[in-house]
């Protein structure tokens, strides 16, 4: 549970992670 728990945790950061890299890219852009 506890492998779970961390392994979901490290999604979580890698999709945030990846959704801040493209809003940062929109801002570039505009």
């Amino acid at each position: 549970l506890k492998e779970l728990i961390e392994d979901d945790n490290f999604l979580n950061r890698e999709y945030i992670i990846i959704i801040s890299l493209k809003v940062n890219l929109i801002l570039i852009n505009d």
